[in-house]
């Protein structure tokens, strides 16, 4: 939550034009499907989302341009696969920085290393760097392949209400203001969320004092990509110092400010340069090209759901800055969970009360990311005499003791949320082995298409229901399934199929796919005849040893609210 932003300009911000709406040119007004408020990253997600879905929405951004500085930067796995499903993940991975190595300092001591590399081979690194700018204007080049989605800029809610099946939206513009109805609201307006006050709701939580001051800094260093954080910096009169790559000589840079620090005065140019001299020493040089001071907190709304009203990310809960990306990650995958829901209330196969699983799969998710960021919070500023003793106990016996740094806590890094618990999810009936269970989101591995190309697991879910089928294609019982699957794709919810062949038999023609590396098999415990059932939002629905079409059919009902 930014106090002050002065963005120098670096980075070639876009002006995208404010033109008329329908409303105001004497068009057709009518009565629109979804509306989304917010043009941050989970309101352009949501409507090239169902954009991609043919589903037609308009956004209302009150600005004219992408986020003023790089903000969110830390974009992980989780969220580049929802952007590849729909249609951008791949510029974004061509811009960015990919890291897995992180370092944790104290003073000139070094503590501890992690590396999030992965045992197996994935599309997408653990994280990104890729600054908010950069991945909010490639979802609206995204969104503008969609004709059905409209983004207008300039466009401010100044209040909004509802009655029975309709939000009322009034909405000011340069050229006058204008009424907007609609049957569902999105509301993605950040965490100083207008659509909040308007319908009365409290933001529920704690926030903390401290402040630090965030800078894109140019400057040409030798270290390879990965996160520094120090505890007690020696080259900045700071408790704390974060440093990460981005692309193009581009660091991202946090200290904490002191409690009789002035904001506006530690962000002036003079200032700014002479601190940065001083941590990146005065023979580099460097160009700042922005900086602001932020706050943080952490809480929520009690309901993501209010009638029609349907709120994410940081509108509906916001986190600390601290847990590797947690807040803009999370946010994204609010948008995953509820869009796909929402398509199937608006096609007529699920009913409206379908969306009040999206209160009870993603709250649970907002509560333990508070927790986390909670806690990772208390130990990098502590706010008592006790939290105070045991990290300096911990940072004290750190270097020489390895127990106590696992007691070290920068902030759990983002991970995907697991919704197993969720009333949705089918529990199994058959043994499975491994860590993977009904409600955890799918781990990629790669497969050769019947032309012999490599291409993704993941990759093959389109934003439907997917069963991926395991067996020997010339297999009679594999062909037998098969024969029955077909069935499935004609059914009111219709199921994907996705064979995939194990790598001792050959899928040459079949349409299907090779586990040619048996990656696949070794992470979801496959044998022949083993099936997957995957959601839209690609979570594990259900499993089985053996396909029972009826079995199917009975896991996509629960799953879409309707056994």
């Amino acid at each position: 939550m930014s106090e002050t932003v002065r963005p120098s300009g670096k980075f070639e911000y876009p002006s995208y034009d404010f033109v008329p709406p329908s409303e105001l040119t004497g068009g057709k007004a009518g009565r629109h499907r979804v509306v989304i408020v917010g043009g941050g990253i989970a309101g352009l997600t949501a409507a090239a989302d169902l954009g991609s879905r043919g589903i037609d929405c308009i956004l209302l951004d009150d600005n004219n341009t992408v986020s003023a500085g790089s903000r969110s930067i830390g974009q992980a796995k989780r969220s580049l696969e929802i952007w590849d499903r729909i249609g951008c993940a791949d510029r974004m991975q061509a811009a960015g920085q990919a890291w897995s190595v992180g370092n944790i300092l104290c003073g000139d001591e070094h503590l501890l290393s992690f590396d999030l590399s992965y045992e197996k081979k994935q599309k997408f690194p653990p994280f990104l760097t890729l600054p908010q700018y950069y991945v909010e204007s490639f979802l609206v080049d995204r969104c503008r392949d969609f004709p059905g989605v409209e983004i207008r800029w300039l466009n401010r809610v100044k209040n909004a209400s509802q009655t029975g099946d309709l939000v009322t939206l009034e909405v000011e513009t340069p050229d006058g203001d204008y009424s907007l109805e609609s049957e569902w609201v999105i509301a993605a307006d950040g965490v100083r969320s207008n659509m909040r006050e308007y319908l009365n709701l409290p933001f529920e939580g704690g926030s903390f004092e401290d402040r630090f001051v965030i800078a894109d800094v140019k400057v040409l260093f030798g270290f390879p990509p990965q996160r520094m954080f120090w505890f007690d910096p020696p080259f900045i009169d700071s408790p704390i110092f974060l440093l990460h790559q981005q692309r193009e000589g581009i660091w991202r840079v946090d200290w904490q400010l002191g409690p009789d620090d002035d904001s506006e005065s530690e962000i002036e140019p003079g200032n700014a340069n002479r601190k940065l001299a001083q941590i990146l020493g005065k023979d580099v040089e460097f160009d700042i090209q922005n900086i602001s001071v932020y706050r943080f907190g952490a809480r929520r709304i009690p309901k993501f759901r209010v009638g029609r009203v349907l709120f994410a990310s940081d509108a509906a809960h916001q986190l600390s800055p601290f847990g590797g990306g947690r807040g803009g990650n999370s946010g994204v995958q609010d948008i995953d969970n509820l869009v796909w829901k929402l398509a199937m209330v608006l096609d007529g196969s699920a009913p409206d009360d379908f969306l009040e699983s999206y209160d009870r799969e993603r709250i649970p998710v907002a509560d333990e990311n508070i927790e986390l960021s909670n806690s990772g919070a208390e130990f990098i500023t502590p706010t008592s005499r006790t939290s105070k003793a045991l990290r300096q106990a911990v940072l004290t016996l750190a270097p020489a003791a390895g127990f106590a740094r696992a007691f070290i806590n920068t902030g759990r890094m983002s991970i995907t949320a697991s919704l197993r618990n969720s009333p949705l999810v089918t529990p199994d009936r058959d043994k499975f082995a491994g860590k993977l269970v009904p409600g955890d989101a799918p781990v990629e591995a790669p497969l050769h298409d019947a032309n012999g190309t490599e291409t993704w697991f993941v990759q093959q879910f389109t934003g439907h229901f997917t069963l991926m089928l395991y067996g020997d294609p010339a297999a009679e019982a594999t062909q037998s399934d098969l024969t029955h699957l077909a069935k499935l794709g004609e059914d009111p919810i219709p199921v994907r199929t996705v064979p995939v062949a194990p790598l001792t038999s050959i899928a040459s023609g079949s349409g299907g796919f090779t586990d040619h590396t048996g990656q696949l098999a070794e992470i979801y415990d496959l044998a022949p005849g083993s099936c997957y059932l995957f959601r839209p939002d690609q979570h594990i629905v259900a499993r089985w040893r053996r396909f029972d079409i009826e079995a199917v059919r009975q896991a996509i009902g629960r799953s879409t609210g309707q056994v």
